[in-house]
């Protein structure tokens, strides 16, 4: 129960007290009931929990989340180009697993850094993650012309994806 409170954690990280909870009412089966009764229920019980945990995990999976970094993952795509860049952002540790340690975080007060960055690696796409209602100041780093700028906020729920390109 109280994992399923924290707010730092994935609701699909309770699912391994389910074992524990079905071998409790197991044993609470074989207490209370004759023996035949309690093989038919226990395994009947057995199947309904784990269809009951298949379930849960494939909602959980396909549900939308600020916690599930493998869905920002998957929004970023393959081709990071030049890297991909958290502003203003000191968690998402998940999304730097799946990145393989590549995820670089900076502050907004050192966007001149950034635009230094890709006007270094022209043709090179750089993907920009920031907290989707935060005002970064990257909207007047893209009113530079020689660069090109997409905005995805509909990727992910809690997050803007910038992809900025210097165009030679």
């Amino acid at each position: 129960m109280a994992l399923s409170l924290s707010r730092s954690r994935l609701p699909l990280y309770v699912l391994p007290l389910v074992p524990a909870v079905a071998l409790l009412v197991a044993r609470a089966a074989l207490v209370l009931r004759p023996r035949a009764t309690v093989m038919r229920r226990a395994w009947g019980l057995a199947v309904t929990g784990a269809l009951l945990c298949v379930v849960l995990k494939g909602v959980g999976a396909a549900v939308p989340s600020e916690k599930n970094m493998a869905q920002l993952r998957a929004a970023i795509g393959e081709d990071t180009g030049a890297g991909v860049v958290a502003v203003d952002l000191d968690e998402l540790y998940g999304l730097d697993f799946y990145l393989g340690g590549r995820l670089e975080r900076i502050r907004s007060r050192d966007l001149a850094k950034l635009k230094a960055r890709i006007d270094a690696n022209p043709g090179d796409e750089l993907v920009i993650i920031v907290r989707r209602n935060r005002v970064t100041g990257l909207d007047k780093l893209c009113d530079d012309p020689a660069l090109r700028c997409r905005i995805d906020t509909t990727s992910s729920p809690d997050y803007s994806i910038w992809r900025i390109v210097h165009t030679p």
